[in-house]
C-alpha cells in the first residue's frame, strides 16, 4: 500500500464520486499536532440520516454507518491498520467519525463550504442551487453534519454550511479520521 499526497491533501481509500465507480478518496487536513494527521474528505461523499430516533452521535445510525459500512466498503485492510483510533467524547473511540463543530471552527470559512459529489446527489443528497450573484460561490456545495449537539435539542442551527447534530432527517456527511504522521510519511507517494 502506498499513500499518495499531493498539494497538502491525502489520497487513501475509494468511494464512488462522479458515478457509481469506486474513486480515490481525496482527504485534506484538518488538524495536524500530536504527531497526528487529522483528516476529512474533500467533498461531501453520501447522504445519511442521522438517526430517526432523536438520539446522540454515541447512539445514531450515521455513527453506525460510518464506523461500520462506510469503513469496510472504502478502505481496504492495509488502509485500515493505518488509521488510528480516536477518543471522542463520552468516551466514544472511532477510527472513522463525523467533525465536532469546534473541529470545523478551527479552519478557515472557505475550508467548511464543500462540493456535493455528483454520486452523493444521485442518492438523495442536496447541493444548494444558484441564488444569483452574490452567493453564487455556495452554489452545488451542501450542509453536512458533525457530531456536535446543539441545545435546545431538536433545533437545528446551521453555522457556515455544517449542521449540529439535533434532528433525524437526511443530511450530507463528510467523514474524518486520523493517522500517525510517521506511518503516513514512510508509506508516502508524491504525485
Amino acid at each position: 500500500m502506498e499513500v499518495k499526497i499531493t498539494d497538502g491533501y491525502v489520497l487513501l481509500g475509494e468511494y464512488p464520486q462522479t458515478g457509481t465507480v469506486k474513486e480515490p478518496i481525496k482527504w485534506r487536513v484538518l488538524c495536524n499536532g500530536g504527531g497526528v494527521l487529522t483528516l476529512i474528505t474533500d467533498v461531501i461523499l453520501f447522504n445519511r440520516d442521522f438517526d430517526n430516533r432523536y438520539s446522540d452521535y454515541r447512539t445514531s445510525d450515521v455513527r453506525k454507518y460510518i464506523t461500520e459500512e462506510f469503513f469496510q466498503f472504502a478502505f481496504s485492510s492495509e488502509e485500515q491498520e493505518l488509521i488510528l483510533p480516536t477518543e471522542l467524547e463520552d468516551g466514544v473511540c472511532d477510527r472513522v467519525y463525523l467533525p465536532s463543530l469546534d473541529e470545523l471552527k478551527a479552519i478557515e470559512r472557505d475550508s467548511r463550504i464543500r462540493k456535493v459529489t455528483p454520486y452523493a446527489v444521485s442518492t438523495k443528497a442536496s447541493a444548494y442551487p444558484y441564488q444569483g450573484k452574490k452567493y453564487r460561490h455556495l452554489e452545488g456545495n451542501g450542509w453536512y453534519w458533525t457530531r456536535t449537539p446543539h441545545k435546545p435539542p431538536y433545533d437545528p442551527k446551521r453555522d457556515n454550511h455544517v449542521w449540529y447534530v439535533s434532528y433525524s432527517g437526511g443530511l450530507e456527511t463528510r467523514p474524518v479520521w486520523g493517522a500517525d504522521i510517521g506511518a503516513v510519511l514512510m508509506m508516502r507517494v508524491r504525485i
